[in-house]
Protein backbone atom coordinates (compact mmCIF):
# COMPACT_ATOMS: atom_id res chain seq x y z
CA UNK A 1 0.00 0.00 0.00
CA UNK A 2 1.47 3.36 -0.77
CA UNK A 3 1.94 5.96 1.75
CA UNK A 4 2.43 8.97 -1.02
CA UNK A 5 -0.11 12.05 -0.26
CA UNK A 6 -2.88 12.22 -2.64
CA UNK A 7 -5.97 14.13 -3.75
CA UNK A 8 -8.94 12.23 -5.20
CA UNK A 9 -11.20 14.99 -6.40
CA UNK A 10 -14.51 14.00 -7.82
CA UNK A 11 -15.80 16.65 -10.58
CA UNK A 12 -19.10 16.67 -10.19
CA UNK A 13 -20.79 19.39 -11.65
CA UNK A 14 -21.29 23.32 -12.05
CA UNK A 15 -24.06 26.12 -11.47
CA UNK A 16 -24.75 28.90 -13.47
CA UNK A 17 -21.51 29.56 -15.07
CA UNK A 18 -21.39 32.55 -17.13
CA UNK A 19 -22.18 32.66 -21.30
CA UNK A 20 -19.13 33.03 -23.06
CA UNK A 21 -20.79 32.16 -26.57
CA UNK A 22 -22.61 33.98 -28.94
CA UNK A 23 -25.39 31.60 -28.68
CA UNK A 24 -25.73 32.63 -24.71
CA UNK A 25 -24.54 29.73 -23.34
CA UNK A 26 -20.61 28.24 -22.80
CA UNK A 27 -18.43 24.64 -23.22
CA UNK A 28 -16.93 24.30 -20.31
CA UNK A 29 -14.34 22.18 -18.88
CA UNK A 30 -12.39 22.49 -15.55
CA UNK A 31 -8.46 21.71 -15.01
CA UNK A 32 -7.11 21.28 -11.78
CA UNK A 33 -3.62 21.66 -10.85
CA UNK A 34 -1.85 21.31 -7.09
CA UNK A 35 0.53 23.80 -5.49
CA UNK A 36 1.41 26.83 -4.67
CA UNK A 37 0.64 30.72 -5.35
CA UNK A 38 3.17 31.26 -8.44
CA UNK A 39 4.63 27.86 -7.90
CA UNK A 40 1.45 25.28 -9.63
CA UNK A 41 2.37 21.34 -10.58
CA UNK A 42 3.34 20.78 -13.73
CA UNK A 43 0.56 17.92 -13.84
CA UNK A 44 -2.81 19.31 -15.03
CA UNK A 45 -5.97 16.78 -15.20
CA UNK A 46 -8.76 18.27 -17.44
CA UNK A 47 -12.40 17.12 -17.35
CA UNK A 48 -14.27 16.60 -20.73
CA UNK A 49 -16.11 19.40 -22.80
CA UNK A 50 -19.86 19.27 -22.03
CA UNK A 51 -20.72 21.34 -25.05
CA UNK A 52 -23.51 24.16 -24.97
CA UNK A 53 -23.87 24.40 -21.05
CA UNK A 54 -24.22 26.85 -18.24
CA UNK A 55 -25.25 23.83 -15.36
CA UNK A 56 -22.47 21.02 -16.86
CA UNK A 57 -22.43 17.45 -15.08
CA UNK A 58 -18.60 15.49 -15.15
CA UNK A 59 -18.89 13.31 -12.49
CA UNK A 60 -15.27 13.00 -13.12
CA UNK A 61 -12.65 11.74 -10.99
CA UNK A 62 -8.88 12.61 -10.87
CA UNK A 63 -5.78 11.72 -8.79
CA UNK A 64 -3.21 14.27 -7.97
CA UNK A 65 0.19 14.02 -6.15
CA UNK A 66 0.61 16.15 -3.33
CA UNK A 67 3.94 16.88 -2.11
CA UNK A 68 3.25 19.79 0.83
CA UNK A 69 -0.50 19.04 2.09
CA UNK A 70 0.13 21.73 4.59
CA UNK A 71 0.99 24.44 2.44
CA UNK A 72 -0.27 23.43 -0.49
CA UNK A 73 -3.85 23.99 -2.92
CA UNK A 74 -6.34 22.98 -5.32
CA UNK A 75 -6.77 24.98 -8.58
CA UNK A 76 -9.09 24.71 -10.20
CA UNK A 77 -10.10 26.16 -13.71
CA UNK A 78 -12.89 26.56 -15.59
CA UNK A 79 -12.52 27.21 -19.92
CA UNK A 80 -14.92 27.88 -22.36
CA UNK A 81 -13.55 25.62 -25.17
CA UNK A 82 -13.35 27.30 -28.56
CA UNK A 83 -11.94 26.45 -31.79
CA UNK A 84 -8.88 28.95 -31.37
CA UNK A 85 -8.67 29.85 -27.92
CA UNK A 86 -10.33 28.75 -25.10
CA UNK A 87 -12.30 31.37 -22.91
CA UNK A 88 -11.76 31.66 -19.13
CA UNK A 89 -14.82 31.36 -17.02
CA UNK A 90 -14.16 31.80 -13.41
CA UNK A 91 -11.03 30.28 -10.66
CA UNK A 92 -10.50 29.00 -7.26
CA UNK A 93 -8.34 27.66 -5.24
CA UNK A 94 -8.86 25.64 -2.21
CA UNK A 95 -6.67 24.61 1.16
CA UNK A 96 -6.21 20.62 1.26
CA UNK A 97 -4.49 20.61 4.73
CA UNK A 98 -7.36 20.36 6.22
CA UNK A 99 -9.69 18.00 4.84
CA UNK A 100 -10.67 14.89 6.94
CA UNK A 101 -8.21 11.93 6.05
CA UNK A 102 -9.80 9.40 3.81
CA UNK A 103 -13.49 11.07 4.16
CA UNK A 104 -14.63 12.15 1.09
CA UNK A 105 -15.92 15.54 1.35
CA UNK A 106 -18.71 17.48 -0.56
CA UNK A 107 -17.69 21.06 -1.10
CA UNK A 108 -19.46 23.43 -3.35
CA UNK A 109 -16.57 26.38 -4.70
CA UNK A 110 -17.16 29.48 -5.59
CA UNK A 111 -15.12 30.70 -8.66
CA UNK A 112 -14.03 34.38 -9.83
CA UNK A 113 -13.11 36.02 -13.17
CA UNK A 114 -11.93 39.82 -12.66
CA UNK A 115 -13.63 40.20 -9.36
CA UNK A 116 -17.31 38.71 -10.17
CA UNK A 117 -18.89 35.59 -9.20
CA UNK A 118 -18.60 33.15 -12.03
CA UNK A 119 -20.92 30.21 -11.25
CA UNK A 120 -19.98 27.79 -8.72
CA UNK A 121 -18.37 24.46 -8.85
CA UNK A 122 -19.53 20.87 -6.95
CA UNK A 123 -16.66 19.07 -5.67
CA UNK A 124 -15.69 15.81 -3.72
CA UNK A 125 -12.58 15.55 -2.34
CA UNK A 126 -10.70 13.01 -0.19
CA UNK A 127 -7.12 13.20 1.30
CA UNK A 128 -5.57 9.97 1.27
CA UNK A 129 -1.86 9.75 2.86
CA UNK A 130 -2.69 13.25 4.50
CA UNK A 131 -5.05 15.46 6.38
CA UNK A 132 -6.74 15.64 9.63
CA UNK A 133 -7.60 12.33 11.21
CA UNK A 134 -10.06 11.79 13.69
CA UNK A 135 -14.19 9.84 13.58
CA UNK A 136 -16.39 12.99 13.62
CA UNK A 137 -15.48 15.52 11.10
CA UNK A 138 -17.49 19.10 11.40
CA UNK A 139 -18.95 20.56 8.18
CA UNK A 140 -16.84 23.23 6.65
CA UNK A 141 -16.71 26.54 5.52
CA UNK A 142 -13.97 27.61 3.61
CA UNK A 143 -12.52 30.61 1.71
CA UNK A 144 -10.07 30.31 -1.00
CA UNK A 145 -7.66 32.66 -2.40
CA UNK A 146 -8.96 33.86 -5.71
CA UNK A 147 -5.99 33.37 -8.58
CA UNK A 148 -6.51 34.82 -12.04
CA UNK A 149 -5.27 32.23 -14.30
CA UNK A 150 -3.73 33.10 -17.97
CA UNK A 151 -3.19 29.93 -20.42
CA UNK A 152 -4.92 27.04 -19.47
CA UNK A 153 -2.95 27.56 -15.72
CA UNK A 154 0.29 28.03 -16.71
CA UNK A 155 1.51 30.64 -14.44
CA UNK A 156 -0.91 32.51 -12.67
CA UNK A 157 -1.48 35.58 -10.51
CA UNK A 158 -2.88 36.28 -7.40
CA UNK A 159 -5.35 39.17 -7.19
CA UNK A 160 -5.56 39.07 -3.38
CA UNK A 161 -9.22 38.59 -3.61
CA UNK A 162 -11.17 35.95 -1.81
CA UNK A 163 -13.39 33.21 -3.35
CA UNK A 164 -15.03 30.48 -1.34
CA UNK A 165 -15.84 27.18 -0.72
CA UNK A 166 -18.60 25.82 1.15
CA UNK A 167 -18.92 21.84 1.79
CA UNK A 168 -19.09 19.20 4.53
CA UNK A 169 -17.79 15.10 4.82
CA UNK A 170 -19.78 12.55 4.28
CA UNK A 171 -22.88 11.78 1.97
CA UNK A 172 -25.22 13.94 3.44
CA UNK A 173 -26.14 17.06 0.72
CA UNK A 174 -24.69 20.21 0.57
CA UNK A 175 -26.16 23.02 2.52
CA UNK A 176 -27.25 21.12 5.70
CA UNK A 177 -26.47 22.19 9.37
CA UNK A 178 -23.22 21.58 11.30
CA UNK A 179 -20.24 22.81 12.98
CA UNK A 180 -18.06 25.51 11.34
CA UNK A 181 -14.72 25.90 10.90
CA UNK A 182 -12.59 28.47 8.87
CA UNK A 183 -9.65 27.06 7.59
CA UNK A 184 -6.64 29.43 6.90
Amino acid sequence: MSTIPRLIVQVVSAENLPAADSNGLSDPYVQLQIGVENSWSPEIKSTKVIPKSLNPVWNETFHLRVKNPGKERLLLTVFDSDTFSDDLLGTAQYPIGGLPQNVPTNLTVQLTNRDKQAGKVNLILTAVNFGVSGTHVPQTTAHGQHSQTQSHGHGSHSSGHQSGATGHSGSQAPGHSGATSQYP
